[in-house]
């Protein structure tokens, strides 16, 4: 019984002390939130689900056109009633993704992740040359153009790596070789 009071007494000792170490100190913690003020990423983040939650649609069609084409057992009349199954039911999922997306509890709990990792990524100084560079511009520049230049990286990702991810589960559908 004593062995299991030290073995726990130890756990709630060590996992006390790792959320200790996983704050960061609190000169790190000004310098990321000042970064992400420079970065105003609130806004852009915000942004960021809203480019997200405008591009949903087309990869949800995406997704399931690619899934049901890549089906060898559907014939063609179950592939277009899949299709219009996917399309009334669009509705009440974009919703659903969309109040996720809004939800401004998400935002801040962004941030609070955010703090930690540039935290632990960067210096004070290297914070500081990040704001200084946010803060100009260029910097500002780069902020209001990311969302745009990431769903048009999502895009062209969609289109480089669906047809070939529908070929592989083509393949992977079909009956072995006997």
């Amino acid at each position: 019984m004593k062995k299991i009071a030290v073995i726990l007494g130890f756990l709630v000792f060590a996992s006390s002390a790792f959320a200790q170490a996983a704050r960061p100190d609190p000169a790190a913690e000004a310098a990321v939130r000042k970064l992400l003020t420079a970065m105003d990423y609130r806004a852009s983040m915000a942004r960021t689900m809203a480019q997200m939650s405008a591009n949903m649609p087309a990869m949800m069609r995406n997704s399931v056109a690619g899934r049901v084409a890549a089906d060898p057992r559907l014939t063609d009349d179950q592939r277009k009633q899949a299709i219009a199954d996917a399309e009334r039911t669009m509705p009440r999922a974009l919703e659903a993704v969309n109040k996720v997306m809004n939800d401004p509890a998400l935002l801040d709990e962004m941030t609070a992740e955010m703090v930690p990792l540039y935290a632990r990524t960067f210096t004070v100084g290297e914070l500081d040359q990040l704001t200084a560079f946010y803060s100009s511009p260029v910097g500002k520049k780069t902020i209001a153009s990311m969302p745009q230049i990431m769903a048009a990286g999502m895009e062209a990702g969609n289109r480089i790596v669906t047809p070939r991810l529908n070929k592989l589960m083509a393949e992977m559908m079909k009956p072995a070789a006997k």
